[in-house]
């Protein structure tokens, strides 16, 4: 018996002038990178052993759709749509998160230059019940809107109004396998992880200086708190899902093991770092050469989100209280592996070596392989 296939629909944003040009860029992106992610290949039934390295560009079609192709997986840039029709099965992109991940990477790469928003998830056909055709055109009907949607149509808006017609609202859990369903997912929630911002600081600071700078810090530091965006632990704030507290003032909380550190002070000697703010919306480490700020948000919320102008009024904040001379922006999951004790230089070095820097956010095309590079 024949299994659905996956079909992502996406929007794209820029006019329609400059879809050749981006076109030709995304064509000439180095996509070894996606090719190498072992979840990615493993999702497909029959991966190329050579990857290949560009999308090819196989012309246009009558409708003036223009065509491309790479490892199997078949490309359509029509008027006001992106089609991807992937060999992977439907089944297999909801059963296996870690395929999921890899994908969403591919397509981020893929969406993010077409300043893309939105994209669904689609089986390549479905079964419809027999109880939902009231008579025979119905019938035609549902299956021609089936056909249309998977092979032909060139509008987001109008494929997103078509299923909503044939399948209803799009599906939220991936457990539900009693009904045909398809996924509506935001592109900047795809693939990026929290939030993470290492500043270098202008002057490194021996042990004492960076005791002294970190009890000034505990002491002064006054912050606007992000009740929305805080760990429900924070021991300043009792909880209460009914009533959001407000936005208020709010002071660094330093966090150590106070088993084995009589105080504060003795902790920042004997571990080399400051720790602020364990059950905050961020925490804060203080190095003798950098600090680092750990959001609990994603990359998608707090630089792309409803979430934006409230991490700028945060970073602005920090950045004028620690002066950085320049600050490394990336992914928390770009860190895995990473010795938390290596040196500003060390950690510079060891993105360089697994992603690529850019200067904008906005200019990233998937935070899976890119970080921002802040020099001041």
């Amino acid at each position: 018996m024949e299994q659905a296939h996956l079909v992502v629909l996406a929007d794209f944003g820029i006019a329609a002038g400059e879809v050749a040009k981006t076109v030709t860029e995304v064509r000439l992106s180095d996509w070894r990178k996606v090719a190498q992610d072992r979840f990615f290949r493993m999702g497909f039934p029959d991966f190329p052993p050579e990857a290949e390295a560009q999308l090819a560009y196989l012309g246009r079609n009558a409708e003036g759709d223009a065509l491309l192709r790479w490892c199997g997986i078949r490309l359509r840039i029509s008027r006001h749509l992106i089609q991807c029709d992937f060999p992977c099965l439907f089944k297999t992109w909801t059963d296996y998160e870690a395929f999921r991940i890899s994908l969403d990477r591919f397509l981020c790469t893929l969406l993010r230059p077409f300043q893309s928003t939105e994209a669904l998830f689609v089986p390549s056909f479905w079964e419809v019940e027999s109880y939902r055709f009231q008579n025979d055109w119905q019938q035609r009907r549902l299956r021609q809107l089936q056909q249309k949607i998977t092979h032909k149509e060139n509008s987001y808006k109008r494929s997103l109004l078509h299923l909503q017609h044939c399948l209803g609202s799009p599906a939220e859990d991936f457990q539900d396998k009693g009904k045909a369903a398809y996924w509506r997912k935001n592109v900047y929630d795809m693939d990026t992880g929290p939030l993470r911002l290492t500043g270098k600081l202008p002057a490194p600071l021996g042990t004492e200086e960076l005791i002294s700078q970190a009890e000034l810090l505990t002491q002064e530091a006054v912050f606007a708190c992000m009740p929305r965006c805080r760990n429900n632990n924070c021991p300043f704030v009792a909880y209460d899902k009914n009533r959001p507290s407000e936005e208020r003032d709010c002071r660094l909380l330093p966090h150590f093991d106070r088993k084995k550190h009589p105080d504060f002070a003795t902790s920042i000697r004997e571990e080399g770092a400051a720790v602020w703010n364990a059950h905050c919306f961020f925490s804060l480490e203080l190095r003798k050469d950098h600090f680092t700020l750990q959001f609990r948000k994603s990359i998608a919320e707090l630089l792309y989100g409803e979430r934006k102008a409230d991490f700028q009024k945060v970073w602005d904040y920090w950045h004028r209280l620690l002066r950085p001379s320049e600050t490394l922006l990336a992914s928390a999951y770009a860190w895995e592996g990473c010795d938390e004790t290596a040196s500003y230089a060390d950690k510079k070095r060891l993105l360089d070596k697994r992603l690529t820097a850019y200067d904008s956010v906005h200019e990233v095309p998937t935070w899976a392989f890119a970080y921002v590079l802040f020099s001041d």
